[in-house]
């Protein structure tokens, strides 16, 4: 829970050589969901939430280096 490693694809498939994005999620503590929407924000990834019980859930934009630092953002300060 909470690492974009266990970010899904929605749709979308990244084709040699191009970075294309397709649609990602994940599902983070409220209580930490704060900190990734201002990351979302400062790098100015598309993103959508809503509540999952306990948890917030994300829907974002993004190509394989984008998941890849938000995957780094989210294990060290989330």
């Amino acid at each position: 829970m909470g690492q974009f490693g266990m970010l899904t694809r929605e749709n979308g498939f990244t084709k040699e050589g191009k970075h294309m994005k397709r649609w990602v999620n994940v599902e983070l503590a409220k209580e930490t969901a704060g900190r990734f929407k201002e990351y979302c924000r400062d790098y100015h990834i598309k993103f959508e939430t809503s509540d999952c019980f306990n948890l917030i859930h994300f829907e974002c934009l993004m190509d394989d280096m984008e998941i890849a630092k938000a995957n780094d953002f989210i294990a060290a300060r989330c």
